[in-house]
């Protein structure tokens, strides 16, 4: 008896056409019929209907027209993040169980750096291509802010990139490995302001400064004269080889490149001021394609490998 009632309500349903959902969606996505009826494949009639159905059965009016497309009301917007939720969970449920293998095909989309890419992770992409090489990537420069509003959308999927800067978005996190920050400079530019492998705050404070993020150099209690922030790591380190100022600089990388030019690049050391420590992650929003998740999976053992 208890397992017919259990029966009973998990098929309790309302009388849903998805369809009228998914014509909600990409409407409310798209602003504009012209643009829905290319994703959908469906004619403005059908979309238009579909809305207006769905409208019938919530009881409000989801969109208004103007000669510019169509604007969500306020229950549209109250209803998108529920109804893309629901949505997303049977996507979630369809990819977890789908078979992926040697033979499968997919775009995995990221959003990282060509740094990144070229000195910590090429290695696990030619392992990865070993063993799915129908996948293809593209890669999405993590200095675009836009591009985790993508994430969000779930147009892209996944960032790999520092820990807070992932929670700043909101995006749920997959520790990779532990990094530090530490300063570098040329040897050229230390003897030229008489400065030898370990200096002071006050000193460091005089310098020009190369990094990416300067609330990173506040939580360390140094704040320079002078700061010129990049959008990459490559950047930071051919301006400290140009002789430009100091570069705060991921050990790791330095760690990777430090062989190629350990005679004209070098450790700074700042007295008194331990190295900022960080999670380097994945994040993402919580959902991963089947080829995402096992990607991501690999990467975490690949990572716990190389860097433990």
């Amino acid at each position: 008896m208890q397992k017919m009632e259990k029966i009973k309500k998990t098929r309790m349903f309302s009388n849903t056409n998805w369809n009228l959902y998914r014509s909600f969606l990409i409407l409310y996505e798209t602003k504009k019929y012209t643009e829905a009826e290319k994703i959908l494949k469906l004619d403005r009639k059908c979309i238009r209907s579909n809305i207006l159905t769905l409208q019938d059965q919530v009881g409000e009016v989801l969109f208004v027209s103007h000669s510019k497309g169509m604007t969500p009301t306020d229950a549209a917007h109250t209803i998108y993040p529920l109804i893309q939720k629901c949505i997303d969970g049977i996507v979630e449920a369809e990819q977890a169980i789908k078979k992926f293998d040697r033979d499968s095909s997919a775009v995995i989309k990221m959003v990282t750096s060509s740094t990144v890419v070229n000195y910590i992770l090429v290695d696990y992409f030619k392992e990865f291509l070993e063993k799915y090489p129908n996948v293809s990537f593209e890669f999405y420069s993590r200095a675009q802010e836009e591009n985790y509003h993508l994430l969000a959308q779930r147009k892209l999927d996944f960032v790999i990139y520092m820990d807070w800067v992932c929670e700043k978005y909101g995006l749920k996190t997959k520790k990779l490995f532990e990094l530090s920050h530490i300063f570098i400079a040329s040897k050229k530019f230390l003897k030229k302001h008489g400065l030898g492998l370990e200096i002071s705050k006050e000193d460091a404070e005089k310098l020009t400064i190369i990094g990416e993020e300067l609330p990173n150099l506040k939580k360390l209690g140094i704040n320079p004269n002078r700061y010129i922030a990049t959008s990459t790591s490559d950047a930071i380190y051919e301006l400290v080889k140009e002789n430009t100022g100091i570069g705060f600089y991921c050990d790791k990388l330095f760690a990777g490149i430090k062989d190629k030019d350990k005679s004209e690049i070098v450790e700074v050391k700042i007295k008194g001021f331990e190295t900022l420590k960080y999670n380097f992650v994945c994040g993402h929003t919580g959902y991963l394609s089947r080829v995402s998740q096992i990607f991501v999976d690999g990467l975490i053992k690949f990572c716990q490998d190389a860097f433990a």
